[in-house]
């Protein structure tokens, strides 16, 4: 992922006002989902980064919306590294991925209960960052 200082600072105003970092299963996976109605969007962040993106389903009279998501620690490493530094509304949910990252062994090793502990407790801290109202 190769992005301009200007795409990184773009890439986070998206993520600042449509997008969702969040800790998910038990604090056993992390995500970054951004929601929109621009397909250009969608395909601007494809080609950018990789990643998926489906439809949802279609409400009434509303347009149709679009979620990127991206779930592997490649991303979320970029995202804490490259991302974060021009984040203003979501800088405190980056560190807890990154937090969430520091806990996260390789593949196929399993977890301590010092790692078990510590994803536990940035799920916790993300479901906080992420609750709606007040």
């Amino acid at each position: 992922m190769n992005l301009t200082d200007t795409e990184l600072a773009y890439l986070a105003g998206i993520i600042d006002g449509e997008g969702h970092i969040g800790v998910h299963e038990a604090g056993t996976t992390v995500a970054i989902q951004v929601t929109n109605t621009s397909k250009e969007l969608m395909d601007w962040l494809l080609s950018k980064l990789g990643g998926n993106v489906a439809p949802r389903e279609k409400l009434g009279g509303h347009k149709q919306l679009w979620v990127w998501s991206v779930y592997d620690k490649k991303h979320m490493r970029f995202f804490v590294d490259e991302v974060a530094p021009y984040s203003l509304l979501k800088k405190e949910h980056l560190k807890v991925m990154d937090e969430w990252l520091s806990y996260s062994p390789g593949r196929g090793t399993p977890l301590t209960e010092e790692q078990e502990l510590g994803r536990a407790i940035c799920a916790v801290r993300m479901k906080h960052l992420n609750k709606r109202g007040d």
